[in-house]
């Protein structure tokens, strides 16, 4: 390449495209290594700073005042709601939601990850026996039903 063809505006503009959209690829490629790196535990570790794990039923009674009726679940091969029968997981799950708890998984990754999804399981089991019994004081839940639930969590233990 000659000397001339180098310093044209319409060389330097195009190496100055290329430089640039090199740049933006690697920022891109940079950013998603970021978010791809975040560990499990480390996910399940900011969500549980986010609950009361000592007092599941102070959440339950913020969560209803903002009309948040979901009941809480965790991750494992399918999705548990810890403190409901099986039987009832559906018919919940359609009529209430679930939120579950992001990075509880049946792939531990640590003790730490173990025990973590340990405290989110406890948790989970305490928040959903609590708005059971909170949503049968308030009537949403018909006493049939409760009392079905009730009655099978009373067997279970």
């Amino acid at each position: 390449m000659t000397l001339s063809k180098v310093t044209t505006p319409k060389y330097i503009y195009i190496k100055s495209i290329k430089l640039f959209l090199l740049f933006l690829i690697c920022t891109s490629l940079l950013q998603a290594s970021d978010i791809k790196s975040k560990s499990t535990e480390s996910i399940l570790m900011e969500e549980l700073k986010k609950l009361n794990l000592k007092k599941p039923k102070q959440d339950v009674i913020k969560n209803l005042k903002n009309n948040d009726m979901r009941f809480i679940g965790v991750y494992g091969f399918t999705i548990m709601l810890p403190g409901i029968p099986d039987d009832y997981k559906f018919k919940i799950a359609k009529q209430y939601g679930i939120r579950a708890i992001e990075g509880t998984s049946d792939k531990i990754e640590s003790s730490l990850h173990s025990n973590l999804i340990s405290s989110a399981y406890g948790y989970a089991y305490e928040y959903n026996q609590a708005l059971v019994k909170a949503l049968r004081e308030k009537d949403y839940i018909s006493s049939i039903t409760i009392n079905k639930i009730v009655g099978t969590l009373l067997r279970d233990k």
